[in-house]
């Protein structure tokens, strides 16, 4: 007897998230469940072998970001899951988490070019943030390294004489304010 889509859905995503079937909330955001944007491919790579329909990548963002929906979806299109698929929801194949970080080629094959390109696209912007991270690392480690007015004895006695204060207060005054970043 076949599962209910949301059943079949449900257990399909406990075995991607590897957690089990009843910490499963079907109303919950799939993305809240723990699910990323590989997972979201190698599911939707699921759905289409198993049900036959295609959703696209976008979807799963907007309309389509909980299991329930999906199964909405699934059922008022008609599709059944297709026993001879081969795509069981007991024995998914999810994305491998072992050893190193995993290879999504997999995920990828079938994709069409407006999800590679969102993917492209979300990758290009990690990267810009690491880049301007690594940015501002460096201005804070040269700012950081940079001689001071007081790092000498002799200009922290001339603070001294200016203002009224040791030179050891003066100058831990003056590098306080000059690492503190804005």
């Amino acid at each position: 007897m076949p599962l209910h889509p949301r059943d079949d859905l449900a257990a399909y995503f406990a075995t991607l998230l590897r957690v089990s079937r009843g910490s499963i909330s079907t109303s919950a955001n799939v993305l809240d469940l723990g699910a990323d944007s590989i997972m979201l491919l190698e599911a939707r790579s699921w759905i289409e072998v198993r049900y036959g329909r295609r959703i696209e990548i976008r979807q799963f963002f907007e309309d389509l970001n909980t299991i329930d929906a999906i199964a909405a979806f699934l059922a008022e299109s008609g599709a059944e899951a297709d026993a001879a698929s081969g795509a069981d929801p007991e024995t998914p194949a999810p994305v491998s988490r072992a050893g190193a970080v995993p290879m999504p080629g997999a995920a990828l094959a079938g994709s069409a070019p407006a999800d590679i390109r969102l993917m492209r696209a979300q990758l290009a912007m990690v990267a810009a943030v690491i880049e301007a991270q690594n940015r501002l690392a460096a201005t804070l480690r040269a700012r950081i390294a940079a001689p001071r007015p007081f790092d000498t004895p002799q200009a922290a006695g001339r603070a001294a004489d200016h203002t009224g204060s040791s030179p050891s207060a003066a100058a831990a005054a003056i590098q306080e304010t000059e690492v503190t970043p804005a």
